[in-house]
């Protein structure tokens, strides 16, 4: 590899000037600036040569034809030196573009980049790129013309990047790539970070993680850098960028703040979601803790995570005197059922103590119509329950039961899932129970005979059943009655027979 290195300096020295010398690349190693590369699309390579000649910078291209080695383009440069020379499809996909890094100061080259045309190979840039280093890759997920990135130095280790693709007449940016791309400029920042805790280096790679959409990385990264003495740009422009960054991802749907974590400071607990447009209906909720001593946030994502109204509710259900979280979203259904969900602190982690969907599958029952106007509920925990029907009416009754108070045909209603979970204290004693309510019905959901109510009580390891009631409703004074001695239905006047 030396040796053909060797002979290609020799070659490429040949076609110079008396007197002219081959620049010399740094980076990646130390080497003359040489480059082959196919850059007219058949499929044969050149031989791209930069060099100096009386403090003139210059690129020359040679093409070999039947073994013998033409030169092909000659154009001069800019700058002092050399700092990349390389090539790759960046205007068109079948033929590569030479990128050069002519070196104008210290830290700072210009790039130029030629092109094959029908009339020879062509100066690209109307408007010089200025950079510090560059990287240029596909950064797409198909195949394609190639992205550029461009880091411009800031101070240390730290840069300011962009990326750019070539479209029509110039280079633009390509901010369609910055997620694939800033997620490598995360990484990097996160490097230096492990050798210097630096407010600069946190600032980019805030920067970094909202441009690759690592939005909750970059909340707990930008609340680090404002705890800084010194906070890198400044306190407003990492404020700025946390308003930003809650806009982009999504919107706070309720904030309650209290301790929930147990350290003495008070806490802030959000729910954020994706409204869907023109509706109440909200996706994609989530709870987000920020923690009041560290600023560090934390998200949860909750396994029903669609619905309306969603709230918060901050109380003590445990006997730790530490607040906890109560979610409640209304689910939109026709049995007016929700999603509930209580988060406890333990051991310095964020636990689920309770779930709609568990409490669901636990707390079962079975209804069924009886004879003489009743209906029974059999609970789970071995308990029935007797519910007077005769506050339906006499239409209602007269559907379903036989003149002499026997069913027509057996009837099964149900109970529904959760429609109702209240925090109450019904001890006075500062711990919350959770006074739940599921909708009994009948024939369908509108026919409600009544609610079933489970007062749930923390025992150490979970909400345990404390105590179980059936609500009815109450019947109105002025309702049709049955004639009680003969055990026959009154018929309404407009059913009784004309004839």
């Amino acid at each position: 590899m030396e040796k053909m290195l060797t002979d290609y300096v020799l070659l490429l020295k040949a076609f110079l000037p008396r007197g002219a010398e081959i620049l010399e690349l740094q980076q990646p190693e130390k080497r003359p600036a040489l480059l082959l590369a196919d850059l007219d699309g058949d499929h044969c390579l050149e031989l791209v040569g930069a060099y100096k000649d009386h403090g003139e910078n210059y690129i020359i291209i040679l093409k070999e034809y039947d073994h013998t080695w033409y030169q092909v383009a000659h154009m001069k440069g800019s700058g002092y030196s050399i700092t990349d020379l390389l090539a790759a499809p960046v205007v068109d996909c079948t033929i590569n573009t030479l990128l050069i890094g002519w070196k104008i100061s210290g830290i700072w080259s210009e790039l130029d980049l030629l092109q094959w045309t029908p009339e020879g190979f062509q100066h690209l840039t109307p408007n010089k790129k200025v950079y510090s280093k560059m990287a240029v890759e596909n950064m797409n997920e198909c195949p394609g013309t190639y992205e550029i990135a461009l880091w411009d130095h800031d101070t240390g280790n730290a840069y300011q990047i962009d990326i750019y693709r070539w479209c029509t007449n110039g280079l633009v940016k390509a901010t369609d790539v910055y997620p694939y791309y800033f997620k490598k400029v995360a990484n990097y920042y996160k490097a230096l970070l492990q050798e210097m805790d630096s407010p600069v280096y946190w600032y980019y790679l805030a920067d970094a993680q909202m441009k690759a959409k690592l939005f909750d990385q970059a909340l707990t990264t930008i609340h680090k850098a404002l705890s800084s003495s010194t906070p890198y740009p400044s306190k407003e422009k990492l404020l700025e960028m946390k308003r930003q960054l809650q806009a982009e991802n999504n919107k706070v749907v309720q904030v309650k703040r209290g301790d929930v974590t147990g350290d003495g400071t008070i806490d802030t607990v959000y729910l954020t979601a994706d409204q869907t447009p023109d509706s109440p209906f909200w996706q994609n909720i989530t709870l987000v803790v920020r923690d009041g001593r560290s600023n560090q946030y934390e998200k949860i994502e909750l396994k029903e995570n669609a619905g309306y109204n969603p709230t918060i509710f901050l109380g003590e259900f445990t006997g730790d005197k530490v607040e906890d979280i109560l979610i409640i979203i209304n689910t939109g259904g026709s049995g007016g059922t929700i999603y509930a969900y209580v988060f406890s602190f333990i051991n310095g982690e964020i636990r689920q103590i309770f779930d709609s969907e568990s409490f669901n599958e636990k707390y079962t029952y079975n209804v069924a119509y009886q004879d003489h106007y009743k209906a029974t509920v059999t609970s789970f925990n071995k308990k029935k329950y007797t519910i007077d029907l005769m506050y339906k009416g006499a239409d209602y009754l007269a559907e379903i039961y036989n003149a002499d108070g026997t069913l027509k045909e057996p009837i099964e209603g149900w109970v529904s899932p959760l429609s109702g979970l209240y925090p109450v204290d019904f001890d006075r004693d500062g711990t919350y129970e959770l006074n739940t309510f599921q909708n009994i019905a009948g024939r369908y959901n509108a026919d409600g005979l009544g609610y079933m109510e489970n007062v749930l009580k923390w025992n150490g390891r979970e909400f345990a059943p404390d105590r179980q009631h059936v609500a009815i409703f109450g019947e109105e004074l002025n309702t049709v009655k049955l004639d009680l001695p003969n055990m026959k239905m009154r018929l309404p006047e407009r059913l009784k027979d004309p004839m």
